[in-house]
This record gives structure tokens, C-alpha cells and sequence, in this order.
């Protein structure tokens, strides 16, 4: 009889706790469909990952389809490609607080994979014209390129002219005062490699700048509608506005920026940030034709792909002090 009852007691103890862990499960459930149901479509990591996923793949396939293309309508596949992997890259920088670290890191490496793809799409199919560094007269006709000259006969300003790019790939340039002016930047993607101890002065509104291989140069441009890539430099100033910055593989340089999204930065170390704080004439002019918002400026945000601790900052970068940093800029020194 005592054994039944203590069994009756078990059986209906247990019954308790099933019904309990059912009722707990069913709250838990319904608390994670009221905030799902809460989030905002931008905060909803699913929908992320798919939106991700649809724009990768569209990406992918206009550069699939590009062979057999007449050469008008290939530049404007690559320059649409272009700027769908900007929005891209722009869409995974604001999403960094709403998904998890190792989902940012691959969007992050899909969207290198696609860079590098379009930049060999680029190079093979429309290779952009080249210069070297020459002690030849050139004449009217065929000039490409304006050297201004020292008293000892030294080029040292080099003007770069329309379909002009820096894309030196074996030699190292040193010492050299390179500008390139409005008409020869608009809306182009312009990129610059190779360069030691050079300063760079872009006065215009460029699609995207890509700068590799740089060293104790400082790079001067107007406002870039799109993206700016820096790659494996060392010990350069950046003064400039974008709309995105995407810094990889680059040491001991400082950034005066000013950028719509939020700086991006990977296997870097020792990068300063200030406001961009240089001024020409037209500058105004190419903001508005760059559309970027000159009210919004986002030079303290900097996201570390090496670094996802978000309640701590990385010690990858820093803010440059007043003390430190320069208010006038000389631009022949």
C-alpha cells in the first residue's frame, strides 16, 4: 500500500515537472517569436545572411557573363559591378553589431574574393593604359604626361592626363610630386602602386582609389564616391573623403578622413584617425557631384575584422591627439 503511493506520488511529481519543462519551452519559444517580430528588417540576422547571399550571387553573375561583350557595354557591366559590391560592402558594415563575429568575417572574406575577381575582370578585359617614368621629350602630341623640373634639371611633378593611371608593377617610384586634376578622375576608378616617398595630390571626385604597395608617401584626393582600398602600405598619410574605407595589410599610417559608412581595417597595426581636414578650390563642387553627405562623418568608427571584442576597442588603432596632428598642410615639402 505505502509502495503504490509513494509510486501515484512519483508518477504525478513527474507529470508536474513534464507539464512545467513543456510550459517553460512553449514561453521560451514565444519570447523568441515576439522578438523576432520586434526586430527591424536590418536588425534580423536571417534576413541578413540572405539579402548577403542575393547580392553576392547577383554580383557573381555579371561577372560570369562578361565575355563576348562589346567594349561600351563592358565597361558598364564593370562599373555596375562595381558599385553593387560598394553597397555590399557598405551592407556588412552596418550589420557588424546585428550578426555574429565569424558570419562578419566570412561576408567579409566573400567580398575580397569578389574585389580581387572584378580588379583580374578589369586588368584582363579592359586594361587601363600605362606610363613609366621617362627622361624623354615627349612632344605635344603625344604627351601623356607633364615633369616639371628643378633648376638641376630633376623631374619632380608629374601631371597626370586623361585614361592616365599609375599602375607601376616591377619598379619602385621614389621621390616624385604626382596630381592629377577634375576631368581626369571623374567618376573613374583610379589606382596607384608601387610608390616610395611620393606625395600624391588628386584635385577631383574619383568612383573608387586603390593604393598598394606605398611607403612614406602622403595621398591627398577629393571626395571618392565610392571606395577607397589601401593595401600593404606602410608609414603614409591619408587625407581624404569616402563614402567607404577598406584597409588591409597596411602598418604605422595616419588617416585624416571623412567617411559616410564605417572604416574597415585587417591584419593592420598601428593606424591613427583624425577628422579630414584639407581644403582646394572646387572642393565643394565635387562633394555635390560625389553625393556624399558632407554632414555625416564617421572618422572615429573604425571596425577591426582582427579585433570583435565590441565592449572593448582594438588596440590596432588609435585617435590621433591634437597635439599630434596637422593642421596645415604643405604639399610641396
Amino acid at each position: 500500500m505505502v509502495e503504490a503511493l509513494i509510486n501515484k506520488m512519483a508518477a504525478e511529481w513527474k507529470e508536474k515537472l513534464e507539464k512545467r519543462q513543456e510550459a517553460r519551452l512553449s514561453e521560451l519559444e514565444r519570447k523568441k517569436q515576439e522578438r523576432a517580430e520586434q526586430l527591424r528588417p536590418e536588425e534580423n540576422p536571417e534576413l541578413l545572411l540572405s539579402i548577403f547571399a542575393t547580392e553576392k550571387a547577383t554580383i557573381e553573375k555579371i561577372l560570369c557573363d562578361l565575355g563576348g561583350l562589346e567594349r561600351n557595354v563592358l565597361r558598364e557591366r564593370l562599373e555596375d559591378a562595381t558599385k553593387m559590391l560598394q553597397k555590399l560592402q557598405k551592407f556588412v558594415s552596418d550589420s557588424f553589431t546585428f550578426l555574429p563575429s565569424y558570419d562578419i568575417k566570412s561576408m567579409q572574406t566573400d567580398i575580397n574574393k569578389l574585389q580581387l575577381e572584378l580588379n583580374d575582370k578589369r586588368d584582363s578585359l579592359m586594361p587601363k593604359k600605362k606610363f613609366a617614368f621617362s627622361k624623354k621629350k615627349q612632344t605635344k602630341e603625344s604627351q601623356e604626361m607633364n615633369f616639371n623640373k628643378d633648376q638641376d634639371g630633376k623631374q619632380n611633378e608629374v601631371t597626370l592626363c586623361k585614361d592616365t593611371f599609375v599602375t607601376q608593377e616591377t619598379n619602385v617610384v621614389t621621390g616624385q610630386q604626382i596630381s592629377s586634376h577634375e576631368n581626369d578622375l571623374f567618376e573613374k576608378d583610379i589606382s596607384f602602386s608601387n610608390l616610395k616617398e611620393c606625395t600624391l595630390t588628386l584635385y577631383g571626385s574619383p568612383l573608387a582609389l586603390q593604393l598598394e604597395k606605398l611607403e612614406s608617401c602622403r595621398v591627398f584626393c577629393g571626395p571618392v564616391s565610392g571606395s577607397v582600398f589601401i593595401n600593404n602600405c606602410k608609414d603614409c598619410i591619408f587625407v581624404f573623403p569616402c563614402q567607404q574605407l577598406r584597409v588591409h595589410d597596411t602598418v604605422k599610417c595616419q588617416f585624416y578622413l571623412h567617411v559616410t559608412s564605417r572604416a574597415i581595417i585587417e591584419d593592420c597595426h598601428d593606424l591613427g584617425f583624425s577628422q579630414f581636414n584639407w581644403k582646394y578650390e572646387g572642393m565643394d563642387g565635387h562633394f555635390k557631384a560625389s553625393r556624399l553627405d558632407c554632414t555625416k562623418n564617421n572618422w572615429q568608427l573604425v571596425d577591426d575584422f582582427n579585433w570583435l571584442k565590441t565592449e572593448e576597442q582594438s588596440p590596432n588603432w588609435y585617435i590621433i591627439s591634437d597635439e599630434s596632428k596637422v593642421i596645415c598642410w604643405d604639399l610641396k615639402s
